[in-house]
Formats: C-alpha cells, sequence, structure tokens
C-alpha cells in the first residue's frame, strides 16, 4: 500500500527454507536477498558451534523450524493496519501447503544460493 514508506526485516520462504532473506523496501524500490543460512540448516557441527558462540540463538529456537521465521519492521503513514496484517496472512502457507513437498512450489526468486 502506498501508506507504507519503508518495510524491512527477514523473511524464511518455504521456497527457499535453508536461507533467511532481507526483504528491504523504500517507496516503489523493494528488494529481497539471500543474507545468511538459518542456523537450523546447517549441519548440526555447525549448529553446536554456534550455539556455545551465541546462545541467545536457542531464545527462540523451536522444535521443528529452529531459527526460521519472519521479523519485519513497517513504517508508514495512516496505514490500515488490519489490512496490511490481512495481506500478509495471504502469504502464508495454508496448512495443506504446510503439510505439502514445498520443492513443488514456484520459486519466484531469481537467484540461487549456495
Amino acid at each position: 500500500p502506498r501508506e507504507i514508506v519503508r518495510a524491512k526485516g527477514i523473511v524464511w520462504s518455504a521456497v527457499q527454507n535453508e536461507v533467511a532473506i532481507l526483504l528491504s523496501q523504500a517507496g516503489p524500490a523493494v528488494r529481497f536477498e539471500p543474507v545468511s543460512y538459518w542456523v537450523a540448516a546447517l549441519p548440526e557441527a555447525q549448529q553446536k558451534q554456534v550455539f556455545e558462540e551465541d546462545p541467545h540463538v536457542l531464545a527462540d529456537w523451536d522444535a521443528t523450524y529452529g531459527d526460521r521465521g519472519t521479523q519485519l519492521v513497517i513504517i508508514g503513514i495512516d496505514m490500515d493496519e488490519e489490512m496490511i496484517k490481512k495481506q500478509l496472512d495471504v502469504c502464508l502457507l495454508t496448512e495443506e501447503e504446510m503439510k505439502s513437498d514445498w520443492k513443488a512450489l514456484e520459486d519466484p526468486f531469481q537467484w540461487q544460493w549456495s
């Protein structure tokens, strides 16, 4: 919506499940780019090393998804928060999609992260 002046944060996408994605929007310019692997996507030995070096990672650790998640900050003028929440909710996987093979979903990103 035009009321959104700026949005920034980390996004978890089912089609790029191992990669944390940076969302950066200012006015009409929007960028999505890979920034890091999720700790949960790392081999177990590397995960243990991360936990030892940075124990706060475990504070929000989910038993199924690890550190994967979405955290956005949205700044705007006279925003309709309910409408924005509803539009963002449309981006979430349905229960059926959560149970499906995520590799079968269309990947809108033009980059490969490896």
